[in-house]
């Protein structure tokens, strides 16, 4: 399937009904380790890591990243896994990868309510929270990141990568697509205040990837787990 960008008019309306209602619409897609297109070399000077918990709390120091040192836990307990991309000058950019399930607080919208919970088999792995610096944007380290996470996820078993994108968010659906990713389906989260309703692909189900209500709860959600709101790449 190619990319459709979505019209500016339906954007506009779509972003109103984010402010007035509860609305979250997503595209859940999946990447095979098989299909990844990388169109970019790295810039000069930039390497891929695995972040290690003490990394984590020492780019934590930096409010321009964005990173909530709490989540040094989840790579202690082994349940995510972080890649950094860094040159000279320091962290410019990050990705997570989590294992078997993901919270609904860490796959949200605009809104807490809008948050959907997805577990999946062995051989997939969740990304979310995906940050790169603004002037890093457009060099290929999404991509990069990504395909260094496959060699990471390696002694998992992974072999695919799942991850939600805002149906309105362009240029993340574009970066997705030109990656190798592949649309599974729509994810629906529409309501008033806290009562919200779901709907969610059925195509999910037969891939073994549970949403919602449909989530197979493997792991408990520690408070630790909760995060700051994610920040789009």
């Amino acid at each position: 399937m190619s990319f459709q960008p979505l019209s500016r008019p339906v954007r506009m309306i779509y972003r109103a009904a984010q402010i007035l209602l509860t609305c979250d619409v997503s595209d859940l897609m999946i990447l095979d380790l098989d299909d990844i297109q990388l169109r970019k070399l790295l810039p000069d000077g930039c390497e891929l890591f695995r972040m290690t918990p003490d990394l984590l709390r020492e780019h934590a120091t930096n409010p321009e990243l964005g990173l909530n040192p709490l989540m040094a836990y989840r790579l202690l307990f082994g349940r995510d896994v972080c890649i950094g991309i860094r040159n000279a000058e320091g962290l410019l950019g990050y990705a997570w990868f989590a294992l078997g399930s993901i919270e609904a607080e860490n796959n949200r919208g605009a809104k807490p309510a809008t948050g959907t919970a997805i577990s999946f088999p062995a051989q997939m792995a969740f990304m979310y929270n995906v940050f790169i610096l603004p002037k890093y944007r457009g060099q290929g380290l999404y991509a990069a990141m990504v395909a260094y996470a496959f060699v990471e996820l390696n002694e998992f078993g992974v072999r695919q990568i799942l991850v939600t994108t805002d149906w309105a968010n362009n240029f993340g659906l574009k970066a997705c697509y030109a990656m190798g990713f592949r649309r599974i389906g729509r994810m629906i989260r529409f309501g008033v205040g806290q009562a919200v309703l779901g709907w969610y692909p059925r195509a999910a189900r037969r891939l073994g990837v549970r949403c919602g209500n449909w989530v197979n709860r493997k792991l408990p959600t520690p408070a630790y787990h909760v995060m700051t709101q994610p920040k789009l790449a």
